[in-house]
């Protein structure tokens, strides 16, 4: 998934959008026709709405770690983790593990997007 290792791909714009459509693509180039999906957390979103626009590649989905609605305090918690998230930039241990398991993804962009009013599709 793009942000995630060292995968490619945009992060603006529409993210969920585009993994579907990443995994549709990567799935028709292996010429898999059907398969079973599992996710977790964003993974699970993306095979989620995957099985939505592509039912008849799915033969079953099992997911985790997402929330079905928004809870009422959403903003207090995307504020908590963007906070979160600033320590660990903060941190040159942390980024220089980050950048060496992610590459050349721009994976502080993805965790700041995660906090953005209109990331999470709910």
């Amino acid at each position: 998934m793009r942000g995630h290792g060292k995968s490619v791909g945009t992060i603006d714009g529409d993210y969920f959008g585009h993994c579907v459509k990443d995994l549709a693509d990567t799935l028709k180039a292996l010429n898999v026709t059907q398969c079973h999906l599992a996710g977790v957390s964003l993974g699970g979103i993306v095979g989620l709405l995957f099985a939505k626009e592509f039912p008849e590649m799915v033969k079953s989905l099992s997911f985790s770690s997402i929330f079905p609605v928004k809870p009422d305090d959403w903003d207090e918690q995307m504020r908590q983790e963007l906070e979160r998230y600033r320590q660990l930039f903060d941190s040159d241990e942390v980024v220089s593990f980050m950048d060496k398991i992610h590459g050349k993804n721009d994976w502080t962009s993805l965790l700041v997007r995660f906090c953005d009013d209109d990331f999470y599709p709910v």
